[in-house]
C-alpha cells in the first residue's frame, strides 16, 4: 500500500480511468492493481467487492442505504 486513500476517492479515480463506467469486477481489479488501499483486512476478493459495492450504494441516491452525501 503506497498511501491511505478513502474507498470513495479510489472508486471515483477508477471510474474516471474507465471513462465513467465499469463492472464491479473491473473496479475490484483496479483497486488491487493500484494498491492505494490497505487490503490486508480482506481475506477474500469477494470481501473487497462487497466493500466496493457498499461504498457505491452509500453514495447512490437510487439505493436504500444512501447516506445523503456525495453522489457517484
Amino acid at each position: 500500500m503506497s498511501n491511505s486513500t478513502s474507498w470513495l476517492d479510489e472508486i471515483i479515480a477508477i471510474l474516471t480511468e474507465l471513462d465513467g463506467a465499469g463492472t464491479l469486477n473491473q473496479i475490484k481489479t483496479k483497486v488491487m492493481e493500484r494498491n492505494k488501499i490497505d487490503l490486508n483486512r480482506y481475506q477474500h476478493e469477494q470481501s473487497i467487492a462487497a466493500r466496493i459495492r457498499k461504498t457505491i450504494y452509500q453514495h447512490s441516491s437510487e439505493c436504500d442505504i444512501y447516506k445523503g452525501y456525495f453522489m457517484l
